[in-house]
Formats: structure tokens, C-alpha cells, sequence
């Protein structure tokens, strides 16, 4: 077995891995929003942060059955001639969708950033204490400029080529691989500038906090402080998992020109575990969510005893 082989065989292998991985972001992103509509139907509002949760699990679930239609075309050698045309047709829908998974999950961050830190900023003030009635706005206003954002698409990441030069009939459609990581840059940078600006605030306040603590000889353990350190670690990891995803929005278009199968496998790994992993931190920080995620493991464990018996 060849080199090539060997990394044609390690690139399907990865990918039949991603199928598995978007399945699992899919089943828990639509764990999500069951458990969330099943509190809303039993007539109880649902806070601001359980909304914008709600509407990132939606998102999402589009988000990874298009990447799985993408990774099902990658890892066949003959492209499916449906899918490879679908792209251009569903290419907005999916990179609306990726860039609102962005900027929701920028605006979960600004809420935070408005509940726990403290500012004398007048203008902060008054985002904090309007902060939720904000809250659907912000979310309007983020899914325009998402769908803004990714029309471009539609028009200029695609384009037709004759294979035989003067057939118009054999045509094959191809992708602008400059337009399309244009395109991505332009919609995901900022909502990633402003993660980054909550964070910095966050810690900011932290610092201020702790200081002001140890000047007046508080003890170490603080209800606030514990507060903030929580909410610092969930977006941080946010923070992290849009870094991978910037490496492989930037590494998809170099790997497309190379043809390396193992590099595109690993830039949508990046894709993939960034709504996977972060919906499985949802779960573990949100009490309800984690509660009734415990109830149905221990559900699944009875039936399986019951079935095995």
C-alpha cells in the first residue's frame, strides 16, 4: 500500500468519524430544543439565556445536516453529481446558518458580560438593565446580517466550466476558492471580535474583583468571583473552539487546491466539534438541561436492563 493510499484510507477513516460526530451535535442539539419547548409548553417563560440557547440548537441541527451532506460527498472518490449542485442552492442556507451560530453565540457572551460584570459605564448600565428586553432584537438583528452576510454566495463562490471547452453541454460547476474564504472572513470576523471584547471585559472585571477583595481582607471563596470564574471557563472554551474553526475555514480552501483528503478531513473536524462540543458544555452548565439529560440516561439504562432481561 502506497502513500497515497495509506492517507486516502486515514482520510476516510476520519471521515466516516466526522458522519458519527454530526450525528451525536445533531441528537444533542435536538435534545435541546425538546427539552426547552417542553418547558415552554407547560407555561413557563422561558429566560433570555434559554431562548438564545434554544435558537443556537435550531441552528445548529441545520448547520451539521449540511456538513453531513458535504463530508458524504468528500469521502466518495466520484462526487455525487446531486450534492456537488445541491451546494450551490444550499450554500446560503448553510453558511447563514454557520454565521448566525456565530453571532448568537456572541450575543449569549454579551449577556453574560452585562449580568455578572459591573461597570460604571453609563452606557453599560443601561445595557445591563435592559439587557433582556434586548435580547430578541439583538437575535433579529444577528439572523439579518447573517443572511446578509452569505448572499454574496449565492452569486460569486460558484461558477460554471465547460469540461471540453466548446460543449455547452458538459458543464461541471466549481468553486472560487478566493470568493469563498472572502466571504466566510467577512461574516464570522466580527462576531468573533466581539467574543473576544466580552471576554476582555469579563476578565477586566474579574481582576477588579478579586483586588477589591483582597484589599478589604475578604476570604477566598466568594459567591461572585465563583460567578465569574464559571462564566469565564464557558467562554473561554467558546472562545477556543472559534479559533479552530477560523483554522479550518482557513485551511479548507488550501486543502480543496492541494487535494489533500487528510487536511480536509481535519479542517471539517473543525466544523463539526465546534456546535457539537459547545452544545455538550450547554448541557453541563444549565441545571434543567443537565437534569434532564441524567433522567434520560437513567431511562435508557432501565430499558436496556429491561430488554436485556
Amino acid at each position: 500500500m502506497n502513500h497515497g493510499s495509506i492517507e486516502r484510507f486515514i482520510g476516510f477513516l476520519l471521515n466516516g468519524v466526522l458522519v458519527l460526530l454530526v450525528v451525536g451535535g445533531i441528537l444533542l442539539n435536538v435534545f435541546i430544543v425538546t427539552v426547552s419547548l417542553n418547558c415552554w409548553k407547560k407555561f413557563r417563560p422561558l429566560q433570555s439565556i434559554d431562548v438564545i440557547i434554544t435558537g443556537l440548537a435550531m441552528v445548529r441541527i441545520i448547520l451539521l445536516i449540511s456538513y453531513n451532506l458535504f463530508i458524504i460527498d468528500n469521502m466518495s472518490d466520484k462526487k455525487i453529481k446531486h450534492l456537488v449542485i445541491a451546494r450551490k442552492y444550499l450554500m446560503p442556507l448553510s453558511m447563514s446558518a454557520e454565521f448566525c451560530n456565530l453571532w448568537w453565540g456572541s450575543v449569549l457572551c454579551v449577556f453574560y458580560c452585562a449580568k455578572i460584570t459591573n461597570y460604571s459605564n453609563r452606557l453599560f448600565i443601561m445595557i445591563k438593565r435592559n439587557i433582556s428586553k434586548m435580547i430578541p432584537w439583538l437575535l433579529l438583528l444577528s439572523l439579518a446580517l447573517s443572511v446578509l452576510s452569505c448572499l454574496p454566495s449565492r452569486w460569486f463562490v460558484f461558477y460554471h466550466k465547460s469540461l471540453n471547452g466548446t460543449d455547452s453541454t458538459n458543464v461541471t460547476i466549481e468553486l472560487n476558492r478566493l470568493h469563498f474564504f472572502l466571504i466566510r472572513l467577512a461574516g464570522s470576523i466580527i462576531p468573533f471580535v466581539i467574543l473576544c471584547f466580552s471576554i476582555g471585559l469579563l476578565i477586566l472585571s474579574l481582576i477588579r474583583h478579586t483586588r477589591r477583595l483582597a484589599s478589604q481582607g475578604s476570604g477566598f471563596r466568594d459567591v461572585q468571583r465563583d460567578v465569574h470564574l464559571d462564566v469565564i471557563r464557558s467562554m473561554v472554551s467558546f472562545l477556543v473552539l472559534c479559533i479552530l474553526y477560523f483554522l479550518g475555514s482557513n485551511l479548507l480552501p488550501v486543502s480543496m487546491i492541494l487535494r489533500k483528503q487528510l487536511l480536509t478531513a481535519f479542517c471539517f473536524t473543525t466544523y463539526v466539534i465546534f456546535p457539537s462540543l459547545h452544545s455538550v458544555s450547554f448541557i453541563i452548565s444549565n441545571k434543567e438541561l443537565k437534569k434532564a439529560f441524567l433522567t434520560a440516561l437513567h431511562w435508557l439504562r432501565i430499558r436496556r436492563r429491561d430488554l436485556g432481561t
